[in-house]
């Protein structure tokens, strides 16, 4: 049914149908999977201006599926979702940053994209705004601050973050030393 609905509504062309129609193709709900259509409906979702589309686009050309991957037009696409203030896009966009990713490796560039997310409250970034922290990473060393977002995601039940707190009490990193804890 949602499928359908979707559909009635890309048909009047509106943006966020087509994204939610590709999240169709992409999981199979309601109709058969189909990786180049869910690219099609983000470009779609995309050319319309919804952002979501744009960063959902973005992820299909860094991993190849439905499309040709392509780690510059990638770049390209979360650089403009995350401009736009889409955390889910400035997380990827950090990730890209950090691995060299359609663009140079740069740490400190991708520290403030993590940052940034986490601040909006993306966990994944939050997780990874710890591990920056923690090792030094893009930022001076801070263990303080890496027990403070690895904690924030953890109340996420962020899994790694949960272990790396773990860490954090029985290494006493940012924290008093405290096995029962940990």
């Amino acid at each position: 049914m949602a499928y359908r609905l979707f559909t009635q509504s890309a048909e009047q062309n509106w943006p966020r149908a087509h994204f939610f129609r590709g999240l169709c193709f992409e999981a199979g709900r309601g109709v058969e999977a189909d990786m180049a259509q869910a690219a099609a409906c983000d470009r779609l979702a995309h050319e319309g201006g919804y952002i979501d589309g744009s960063c959902a686009l973005g992820v299909l050309y860094h991993i190849g599926q439905g499309v040709e991957k392509d780690d510059d037009q990638a770049f390209q696409l979360f650089q403009q979702a995350a401009q736009q203030g889409l955390p889910r896009a400035q997380y990827f966009l950090g990730k890209c940053y950090d691995n060299g990713f359609g663009t140079a490796v740069d740490e400190v560039a991708a520290f403030r994209c993590f940052l940034q997310a986490a601040e909006e409250g993306y966990v994944d970034a939050m997780h990874q705004a710890g591990l920056c922290y923690y090792f030094g990473h893009g930022i001076e060393n801070d263990d303080k601050q890496a027990v403070h977002w690895f904690e924030k995601a953890a109340d996420e039940d962020n899994a790694a973050s949960i272990t790396r707190l773990g860490l954090c009490y029985e290494l006493g990193r940012g924290v008093e030393e405290n096995m029962i804890q940990a």
